[in-house]
């Protein structure tokens, strides 16, 4: 009995020492509430940074990274850009009204010997049509190996929408609203 208890702690002391050797960084953008009325708005930068140089896996080739938004909210296609640090040698970037792929390659000799690496998401820009959606993250998908950070692990991003404007009777045709990203909403009424 008492090996077995021995044999426990050792396998959880592993496991405890593994997690924090093994890690990477996830900054997500900024919570984002938006205004219920289709026009896009710009989500923050995203950042994906190895803590140690093995927490992206060297030598995997033609591997993708998604993001994936939350039901109700669509990205601007063809809109954002990608920073793939210097360990990477090669890499695609396309947005898709419900998703964002990058595909790459990442150098062999990278890992243990290499430096730190990163992938940098910006100008990504999002909209929604629905109103009351509630918070729900942007999460992370696709094939690529990453240490602490496999798909549906961390958030890389916050999204809600507002209510509509109901209860409104003027005869303005310019309504608009503005989410500014801190859980406000700004209405404009013009004529």
């Amino acid at each position: 009995m008492r090996k077995i208890q021995l044999l426990l702690v050792a396998l959880t002391l592993l496991t405890l020492s593994n997690s924090l050797i093994f890690a990477q960084t996830v900054t997500p953008a900024t919570a984002l509430q938006l205004c219920p009325d289709n026009n896009y708005d710009s989500l923050g930068t995203i950042e994906i940074i190895e803590t140690l140089p093995a927490d992206f896996l060297a030598g995997e080739s033609g591997v993708t990274y998604s993001l994936i938004l939350p039901a109700g909210f669509q990205f601007e296609p063809f809109t954002g850009n990608v920073y793939l640090s210097d360990s990477f040698t090669s890499g695609t970037f396309t947005v898709f009204p419900d998703s964002v792929f990058i595909t790459y390659s990442l150098n062999l000799g990278s890992g243990n010997a290499g430096g730190i690496d990163s992938i940098i998401i910006s100008g990504l820009k999002v909209r929604t049509s629905t109103a009351g959606l509630p918070s729900a993250d942007i999460d992370r998908g696709g094939t690529a190996t990453h240490a602490s950070n496999a798909p549906g692990l961390n958030s890389h991003g916050s999204l809600s929408s507002g209510q509509a404007l109901t209860g409104i009777s003027l005869t303005s045709t310019n309504i608009t609203c503005n989410g500014d990203g801190d859980g406000t909403i700004t209405v404009n009424i013009t004529s």
